[in-house]
């Protein structure tokens, strides 16, 4: 067997495959899947978060109590958006 016969042999092992559509599109199809549902919970979590304050400050400002609970509604937005960063950084 000649180099060039050696050669060609090499090469003719290493062609690539031929790509699988359906494959292809059930991969991207469920990681399609995966980023909704990882944006539409991380929207979840901010309304609800938001939410919360929110209905803390008109609890407060119906009561005639604002400087009291505006520590406490701070320390659940605080704590609100931390926990959001922190999820949001766990899933990069």
């Amino acid at each position: 067997m000649t180099p060039e016969q050696k050669l060609m042999a090499l090469m003719a092992a290493d062609t690539p495959k031929q790509p699988d559509p359906a494959f292809e599109y059930a991969v991207m199809e469920r990681l399609a899947r995966l980023r909704a549902v990882e944006r539409f919970s991380r929207l979840a979590m901010a309304v609800v978060a938001g939410g919360g304050v929110l209905m803390g400050l008109t609890w407060a400002a119906a009561q005639g109590q604002m400087a009291q609970a505006l520590p406490i509604v701070a320390a659940v937005g605080a704590s609100s958006i931390a926990a959001l960063v922190i999820w949001t950084l766990r899933r990069a």
